[in-house]
């Protein structure tokens, strides 16, 4: 197939995102937007200056403009404006169904609680499924080197109706080498105790032992990351044992230098029986959509039209709002009919 062919099938495929943060989705026209409505002053003039702040030389450059985000999520028109700029990208991007991860402890100190936020998210999220039929649900996220926070914001959030907000798990970011999701066992038995799922990052930028303790101490359903099991043959043979999928980010491991495109992994892990979806993770950050991690999957790891199908489905298995699951399996096979892929 030529570039353009390949290009074309990866933009029509129907598509399912699992791991993708609410804050690394916020385009610079947004932030643009939020920053002149609260008087933000930013580190770039345009556009064109944002993206040349895109080239991250460590994992604290592309924290430092992540952040940038955070900060101008000051009040919930915000987070609405943005959940409907969101979902305009899913659309776009051929996505029916996204569990967008958010990170609550960043918005401890605003004057509008938790709950106002979860209720613009959900306005937004709302009239993104009655307009483009897009389903989002959303995953909260824990930061491994601040549990002290954590724990404020873990407490604030079992105090919500988390079905009512469509929040169906909790999960872990942060640095990973040399932050122990341990400590975190007890927060992630509370929230499956309220019907949570569990959804750490682990097996990023610490070997496979990460990802077979968050299996363990924080009984995890899906692994955010997880691309290093293939260190240890063990925890691979675990996960497939176990059917826990892992979340595989293309760019994302590219640009942060987790492996680079002749020594990752994907390939390798698919062929060996690991369940895994592709994913973009922050893609106003990365430069990225589903569609070209779909497209870097058939150009540099020989994945063809059936194997993009396997991995579609595998996500489609594995969302964390179960009750979506009939629905959504019959609209991705409708589409693949569409498209002649249904055999």
């Amino acid at each position: 197939m030529s570039e353009r062919t390949i290009k074309n099938w990866c933009r029509l495929m129907p598509k399912v995102e699992l791991h993708r943060h609410f804050e690394g989705s916020l385009r610079p026209e947004m932030i643009f937007r939020m920053a002149q409505r609260h008087g933000i002053g930013l580190p770039f003039r345009s556009v064109e200056d944002y993206q040349q702040k895109l080239a991250f030389r460590s994992f604290s450059d592309f924290v430092s403009m992540f952040i940038i985000g955070v900060r101008c999520l000051r009040e919930p028109v915000d987070f609405y404006e943005s959940t409907l700029d969101l979902g305009r990208q899913l659309y776009a991007d051929g996505i029916l169904y996204a569990d967008i991860t958010i990170t609550p402890q960043f918005y401890l100190s605003r004057s509008y609680s938790l709950e106002d936020i979860f209720g613009a998210l959900k306005k937004g999220a709302d009239l993104v499924k009655e307009k483009l039929d897009v389903d989002i649900r959303w995953v909260v996220d824990l930061v491994r080197n601040k549990i002290e926070v954590s724990e404020v914001a873990f407490h604030e959030l079992m105090k919500i109706d988390l079905k009512h907000y469509s929040i169906h798990a909790l999960g872990l970011g942060g640095p990973e080498k040399g932050y122990s999701a341990l400590p975190f066992a007890n927060m992630f038995a509370e929230a499956k105790r309220q019907g949570l799922r569990s959804n750490p990052h682990a097996g990023e930028f610490d070997g496979a032992a990460s990802v077979a303790l968050c299996v363990e101490s924080l009984k995890a359903d899906r692994i955010g990351h997880g691309v290093r099991v293939w260190e240890d043959p063990a925890v691979i043979q675990e996960l497939i044992d176990r059917g826990i999928s892992i979340e595989v980010c293309l760019s994302s491991n590219f640009k942060l230098g987790v492996f680079n495109r002749e020594s990752h992994p994907v390939k390798k892990l698919f062929d060996a029986g690991v369940k895994l979806s592709l994913n973009t993770d922050d893609p106003a950050l990365f430069k990225t959509n589903l569609s070209y991690e779909y497209f870097l999957a058939m150009t540099y790891f020989g994945f063809d039209l059936d194997m993009l199908k396997k991995s579609t489905i595998v996500a489609a298995e594995n969302i964390h709002d179960e009750s979506c699951g009939l629905a959504l399996m019959q609209k991705i096979n409708n589409q693949f009919k569409v498209l002649g892929l249904d055999e």
